[in-house]
């Protein structure tokens, strides 16, 4: 394209000369960005395929920016480098920032930018922002719904100041016709457990000592595939379940936190919950001090 005191910058061949001539080249661009690039195409990035430039499907999830980029400068980015990645978004949180000690969990019981619960069983107390579970054999746990989601991650902060008297459960996961996908449980012997749709437990992890805060990382990575982590607070593994199969493929809608059946443990301490949207480790909280 010419203009006042500019070379001529663009030629078709080498040939193209004269004001028009520039002005359609451009306009030739143009019109193939308007039909080519710019065409949207959901889920799909713009991906070099060696001689033009057109939607192709992600190489990785948490693709959502990629660079066109130019080998031809010194220390140029090779085209679709990966430039940004995805970060998980939280979809409900409970950190419980500002409520009073012992105060009655209710479904409208939340801190500063917390979310609150769907549903609360047999009134749960808070103690310096940790949902306590009285020691009973009766559920008491709260929860969250409305996800309609087939992949999410899960964490929550747990301590058991009490051997529980059967498998307790500390969280179920159901589906929106209250189909249990997965449950984790305690054992007799504090060992975490991971089970199906049946109750049948398909991980025991190794026991965790009583009196002691561990962080949960929890994933549903796949229609029907589940991932347990349980972290110290020094952030170090103390058990993990690796990929496990779950009976039951539907979409994860609600989550229950506490005990789920009526087997007495504790009590049971609960705190920094969340949930956001892709299989990872939602991550330490930053100030979880106990």
């Amino acid at each position: 394209m010419a203009g006042p005191n500019l070379p001529t910058n663009i030629a078709a061949g080498g040939t193209t000369t004269g004001h028009k001539a520039h002005t359609d080249t451009v306009h030739t661009y143009v019109d193939k960005l308007d039909t080519t690039f710019l065409t949207p195409t959901l889920g799909k990035v713009l991906t070099a395929n060696g001689t033009t430039w057109a939607p192709a499907d992600p190489t990785s999830g948490d693709i959502i920016i990629r660079e066109i980029g130019d080998t031809s400068i010194p220390g140029g980015t090779p085209a679709g480098t990966l430039l940004f990645t995805k970060l998980p978004i939280t979809l409900k949180k409970w950190d419980g920032v500002g409520v009073e000690d012992g105060a009655t969990v209710t479904t409208s019981t939340v801190g500063s930018g917390d979310s609150i619960f769907s549903a609360v069983a047999s009134t749960p107390t808070v103690t310096a922002s940790e949902i306590v579970i009285a020691n009973a054999a009766s559920a008491s746990n709260v929860a969250w719904d409305g996800f309609n989601r087939s992949q999410f991650g899960l964490r929550f902060y747990f301590r058991n100041d009490a051997l529980s008297s059967g498998n307790a459960n500390i969280l179920a996961v159901t589906d929106l016709t209250a189909v249990v996908l997965f449950k984790i449980s305690i054992n007799t012997s504090n060992q975490p457990q991971l089970r199906n749709t049946a109750s049948t437990s398909i991980w025991n992890g190794t026991a965790m000592t009583i009196g002691k805060t561990y962080r949960f990382e929890v994933a549903k990575t796949g229609a029907s595939t589940v991932t347990v982590k349980v972290y110290t607070l020094a952030g170090t593994i103390h058990t993990q379940s690796g990929s496990q199969t779950i009976t039951t493929s539907s979409d994860m809608d609600k989550i229950v936190i506490g005990r789920e059946n009526s087997v007495a443990y504790g009590p049971g301490h609960f705190s920094h919950l969340a949930v956001v949207d892709t299989a990872v480790d939602v991550g330490a909280y930053p100030s979880a001090i106990f």
